[in-house]
């Protein structure tokens, strides 16, 4: 079945010295010093490259925090050049200093936006978004809340964004952006079953926050949680001028279909379609704030485990505790089926969170909160074990002969954090 997965799979070269793609940052803290079994990491490690030698992944990158600690901290692959169909394009090193677009993981960072002005008493989550967003009362909007937004119970699931490139174009215009979100029409009852709101949500939240704010999304950014951090990166986007600097995204494996009219559901245009306009520049240099913050594994691991200590990171208090505990709160005890996804996902205002069962992050991981990035992306926290996980790629592959090894991998991250793990 692999072999008939990779015959039909679309997918990058992959270099036979993996040494030579790889890139470690210093620092990397020695696993024996926190406690953790000798050989761990390089056991991981190697499940990473197994799984990039798959031809999945043109590039991608690997943070993982212990008990407060960086343990690994690495990348590998290439940047831009080694997409499917570039052959003859100059081939880019990945290194744990490229940006990489995060695609739905910016979700959590957009949360806390919100939650930070919930803190301040700006608002409430339980206030209607029209209460602070005039306008967008029209075409039944006007009970839908901040917390339906954030729990994808609002029944927005589509935005036009992506069907046309012009739309593009929009991004960049003030009225027309606003336009597009106040003209939005719920596609299903406020209130009901979550139905993953893929992109909508988080123009409706930038432009609530503009209204109250008079400030833009990237700015309020800046100011509360990527300068705290000390991030590199972890911006909406680069300016239009230095976006050759993010790491191209790729359509790769196999897909048949159902699954490709499934996905379509899910972000709301052609999969193929979506992925290619990630790499427009226009798309790159807007502010999409459920998908389009770039960062490295490094600077997403920070925000994580800023989370995990309750909101503070370096001895410097980023959020409250008590909005941190709201922020990862379930909306509901138990997981929920998505309408969209069509998968049962237990979601906070702002996160995805493990369950009872087979969930996101494994089995029974009920403390586990975290954000999945479109296909392949995964950042999360595990309060039991004190650890922080980010795997951030730039192939979107859903079936292919990465299967065995993403799983493998899956586990092996677990089994990491629980100290399970050996060569």
């Amino acid at each position: 079945m692999i072999k008939a997965l990779r015959r039909w799979s679309i997918l990058s070269v992959v270099p036979d010295d993996l040494a030579s793609v790889t890139d470690t940052a210093s620092g990397e803290v020695a696993e024996h010093t926190l406690g953790l079994r000798d050989g761990s990491v390089q056991a991981l490690w190697q499940c990473f490259e197994r799984l990039y030698a798959t031809g999945v992944q043109p590039g991608l990158q690997l943070c993982v925090r212990h008990r407060g600690e960086v343990v690994i901290d690495r990348a590998i692959g290439h940047a831009r050049g080694n997409e499917p169909g570039t052959s003859g394009s100059a081939l880019v090193p990945m290194t744990v200093n490229t940006p990489i677009n995060l695609f739905s993981a910016a979700k959590a960072v957009t949360a806390m936006l919100v939650h930070r002005m919930v803190e301040q008493g700006a608002l409430s989550l339980d206030d209607p978004v029209a209460s602070h967003l005039p306008g967008f009362e029209r075409h039944g909007k006007a009970a839908i809340t901040v917390r339906q937004i954030l729990t994808h119970r609002a029944g927005l699931t589509r935005m036009p964004i992506l069907d046309d490139g012009d739309e593009l174009d929009a991004l960049h215009d003030d009225e027309k952006r606003r336009e597009l979100v106040l003209s939005l029409r719920p596609q299903g009852r406020a209130g009901g079953l979550p139905a993953y709101h893929a992109i909508t949500g988080g123009f409706v939240l930038a432009e609530m926050l503009r209204e109250l704010t008079g400030q833009d999304p990237r700015a309020l950014l800046q100011k509360w949680i990527k300068g705290p951090l000390g991030a590199q990166w972890l911006d909406y986007g680069l300016p239009a001028d230095r976006a050759d600097q993010i790491a191209l995204n790729a359509a790769t494996g196999w897909m048949p279909g159902p699954i490709a009219w499934q996905l379509s559901r899910v972000v709301g245009a052609p999969f193929a379609q979506a992925i290619a306009k990630s790499n427009d520049p226009r798309f790159q240099s807007a502010v999409i704030p459920s998908g389009n913050v770039v960062s490295t594994a490094r600077d997403i691991a920070r925000f994580y485990q800023c989370l995990l200590n309750g909101g503070e990171f370096d001895g410097q208090r980023v959020f409250a505790e008590r909005t941190v505990q709201s922020a990862i709160r379930p909306d509901r005890q138990r997981a929920s089926l998505d309408r969209v996804i069509g998968i049962p996902i237990r979601y906070s205002a702002g996160f995805m969170l493990g369950h009872g069962g087979v969930g996101l992050y494994g089995l029974n991981r009920y403390s586990t909160f975290g954000h999945l990035g479109l296909s392949s992306t995964l950042t999360w926290a595990r309060p039991d074990t004190g650890s922080v996980v980010c795997l951030v790629t730039t192939g979107k592959p859903v079936l292919g002969p990465h299967i065995p090894e993403m799983l493998s991998m899956f586990s092996a991250l677990n089994r990491f954090c629980e100290n399970r793990l050996v060569r």
